[in-house]
């Protein structure tokens, strides 16, 4: 197999064996997961689970599927190449987007209001928000000397600070309309539920909280559970909706700490622009162009 990569390209991966992957494949309705940028011919730049990493890649029929896009018309590499060596050169603060994206869609994307996954929400919910409280401290604390990601999907932003003409236009994205994603009048979102509410008091949120099991300490084995019961869930278990609003005040927290995180980093944008996600990559945008499909392996 030939791997046709141009530096600037983007990837975007099918979900592979981390829940964390297939949660957001499910929620989106979707087979992809991930997605990273060309550097080189051999070489990506990407988000890992621990900050952003650039591997080696080689063609592999027993690999991953990949789908490469091009930005149409087409523009230089080399300012898309320096935001992305800008990144890898000073580190990033924020460096757990899956689990940001991840809680964006439980509030943004129609779920079936279960108990198990009520519980399962409030825990992605309330770990995210005691890493975004963190992370605006730190912010706080060091300045703006940082890189700062800000956006979910690390392509997004290179392409994002390059200006207007390298922006990847979405229509239609995940989260950037307003319309009611459900397939059925079971399903909820939770956004929709904190719009109707009245005044919401955040200040009793613990993100602290000793209902918190041992899973909250590894987001993969989070992610796992969560997966389970949004796939699994019983047909005939009568839904909790009313129930899921108790939700709302750990939801209008993460949005409360998402627009400090905005502020402090400066950006102008509403909030559910930040939840870019894979399938958007794929989708959704109407300036990239899929040139292969393909299979890789990271060296």
């Amino acid at each position: 197999m030939k791997l046709n990569m141009q530096p600037g390209d983007v990837l975007v991966f099918e979900a592979g064996d981390d829940w964390i992957g297939k949660s957001i494949a499910f929620l989106t309705k979707s087979t992809v997961s991930h997605s990273a940028m060309a550097l080189e011919e051999f070489r990506i730049v990407e988000m890992g689970p621990h900050g952003i990493v650039s591997p080696g890649v080689h063609a592999d029929e027993k690999g991953r599927k990949v789908y490469l896009l091009r930005l149409e018309p087409g523009r230089p590499a080399q300012p898309l190449l320096q935001a992305a060596e800008a990144y890898l050169r000073e580190g990033v603060a924020f460096d757990f987007p899956a689990l940001f994206l991840l809680a964006g869609l439980l509030i943004y994307r129609a779920i079936r209001p279960t108990p198990k996954l009520q519980q399962l929400t409030d825990l992605v919910l309330r770990s995210v928000c005691k890493g975004l409280d963190v992370f605006i401290n730190r912010l706080r604390q060091r300045g703006h000397a940082q890189k700062v990601m800000v956006c979910s999907q690390f392509v997004y932003q290179c392409y994002r600070d390059c200006g207007e003409d390298y922006q990847i236009h979405l229509q239609g994205g995940d989260l950037q309309n307003g319309m009611n994603m459900g397939d059925t009048n079971e399903n909820i979102r939770l956004i929709d539920l904190l719009e109707q509410s009245g005044p919401i008091n955040t200040n009793l949120v613990d993100m602290h909280s000793p209902e918190e099991s041992g899973i909250c300490s590894d987001p993969q084995q989070l992610a796992r559970e969560l997966y389970a019961a949004l796939t699994e869930s019983d047909p005939n278990e009568m839904p909790a909706g009313a129930d899921m609003r108790a939700l709302l005040p750990v939801v209008q927290k993460f949005l409360e700490l998402v627009e400090q995180f905005l502020r402090e980093t400066e950006q102008d944008m509403p909030i559910n622009a930040l939840f870019v996600t894979p399938n958007d990559l794929l989708r959704h945008a109407k300036n990239l162009r899929v040139v292969e499909t393909t299979y890789i392996t990271r060296d």
